[in-house]
């Protein structure tokens, strides 16, 4: 019997559950590579259905499909920016400049 593959409409429902995860963290801002490396991990571990890996290209596509979600490349690194640039514009930049850097930034209210 073969295995069937994920449709693209599968892999987007799954990313669209981390981005959503992802915002009750309050994470404002990731690079594409760790955003990859998170899910592929959680996929190995865990699983989602049938879907055994996520291609960075598939990521990419299905970010481009969320109105909120933003790709800004900065320092030669792609950072997922999870608001849209909808915040102050010199914020956005100093979040993306640390991600650029880190790899990661989360932000959390006081």
């Amino acid at each position: 019997m073969r295995k069937q593959t994920m449709t693209a409409a599968n892999v987007c429902r799954y990313i669209r559950r981390w981005i959503s995860a992802l915002r009750r963290q309050l994470t404002a801002a990731i690079t594409v590579d760790k955003l990859l490396k998170i899910l592929n991990g959680y996929l190995e571990d865990v699983g989602y259905g049938r879907l055994e890996k996520v291609a960075e290209d598939e990521l990419k596509e299905c970010l481009r499909r969320i109105g909120t979600v933003e790709i800004i490349v900065k320092d030669g690194k792609e950072v997922v920016w999870l608001w849209g640039g909808r915040r102050m514009r010199e914020l956005v930049n100093r979040i993306v400049e640390m991600t650029a850097r880190g790899g990661e930034v989360a932000v959390s209210a006081l």
